[in-house]
């Protein structure tokens, strides 16, 4: 049995904050709202901010933690390979799979899924070479966290880690993601990105994974049967996919503009709006360890519909929100349920503003905190 490790009052964590660097995405979201909970809780942790220094994004971060200012030619590859210019530290927290590779410090990782082993097409060489550490490092690390039970599953089935060293910390909305009732804060939402009064809508990657293919597939067929919506997908692809996406809706009946509108990436202050704005929001993902739109979602009280699979099976299951995303009939039959049916509809909602309730935050910083004592206990 490992002795207990006396713990100095704060602990003294550093934690990687490069992910910030990133415009969006889960992970920036991720690393941004621990921050805040930390800093709202009042734990008893001193944080000292890894990595790059992103100002803006870090308007969280308040006294009670500390900038690695250190800067020098190739830093962001020498903080990759060992720790530079933190001082004395109790632990490490990789935030973004990966820790130093040379680390004095305990480690604990945040593994938030296994999509690269699991759909290697859908990365980046880059990402896919750096991610041939992450068994190793796994190994290494005192503690892991995982998004979900969904994601602890996989660690143990393709790296063998013991069960009992994976902790599942689920995520929140944040406190900004709730009903939006100003009208024409919504309205001028809908002015920045050019999108009509009503619309579905999608809030994500554009790529393969995300299977959009089977959500512009069940939209024209709600078309054919006189929806007079349009579907809005938000985000960010390659040329090449979201030309084939293009396609596909042309072929299907959408005209491009008009039927199926790109509305890019969108700034993080507008999506409360947004996600208020819209009749109805779907996000027909393959696989997901978490997945924060949906979630943020429901906090803004649109009606969410996700698949039966991955992290979503867990968090959602016995609820309305679930489809069949195999089968093309399944999503088109809940889209209709829920845009036509009212009672159908209260009852999406109501599920979704009950679920985003569930957790905050503060609560995701206090979990983490209490895998950060047993990883510091275990060495």
């Amino acid at each position: 049995m490992a002795r207990a490790t006396p713990h100095r009052t704060p602990l003294r964590v550093g934690i990687d904050v490069g992910p910030l660097a990133i415009r969006s995405g889960g992970i920036p979201r991720y690393v941004e709202k621990l921050l805040a909970g930390f800093e709202r809780s009042a734990l008893g942790v001193e944080l000292v901010l890894c990595g790059p220094i992103d100002g803006e994004r870090l308007a969280a971060a308040g006294p009670r933690m500390c900038r690695d200012r250190t800067g020098f030619p190739l830093e962001k590859l020498v903080k990759e390979l060992c720790s530079v210019g933190t001082g004395r530290l109790d632990l490490f927290h990789g935030t973004n799979y990966l820790p130093p590779l040379l680390m004095r410090a305990p480690t604990v990782l945040t593994v938030h899924d296994l999509t690269v082993q699991l759909f290697p097409e859908n990365h980046g060489v880059m990402r896919r070479m750096r991610h041939r550490f992450l068994p190793i490092m796994c190994q290494r690390a005192a503690r892991i966290i995982a998004d979900s039970h969904c994601t602890k599953h996989d660690l143990v089935e393709l790296y063998g880690l013991a069960p009992e060293r994976i902790d599942v910390v689920h995520l929140a909305a944040g406190e900004e993601f709730a009903p939006v009732l100003d009208e024409a804060e919504r309205e001028r939402v809908r002015e920045r990105y050019r999108l009509p009064e009503a619309f579905v809508l999608y809030v994500g990657c554009l790529d393969p994974r995300k299977r959009l293919d089977v959500l512009i597939e069940a939209h024209a067929q709600l078309r054919r049967e006189g929806c007079p919506l349009p579907l809005v997908l938000a985000g960010e692809g390659s040329p090449r996919h979201v030309a084939e996406l293009g396609a596909l809706a042309q072929r299907s009946g959408l005209e491009p503009g008009k039927h199926l509108i790109l509305a890019g990436h969108v700034l993080d202050e507008d999506l409360p709006a947004l996600y208020s704005a819209c009749e109805l929001f779907v996000y027909p993902s393959r696989y997901e360890g978490f997945g924060l739109p949906p979630l943020e979602a429901m906090a803004c009280g649109a009606p969410v519909l996700v698949p039966d699979n991955s992290s979503f099976r867990e968090l959602y299951q016995g609820t309305p929100m679930l489809f069949d995303l195999e089968h093309v009939e399944s999503l088109t039959a809940a889209m209709r349920s829920t845009l036509v049916s009212k009672d159908w509809r209260r009852r999406v909602i109501e599920e979704g503003l009950k679920r985003a309730s569930l957790r905050s935050w503060t609560t995701v910083a206090s979990e983490t905190l209490s895998c950060y004592r047993r990883a510091l206990d275990s060495v």
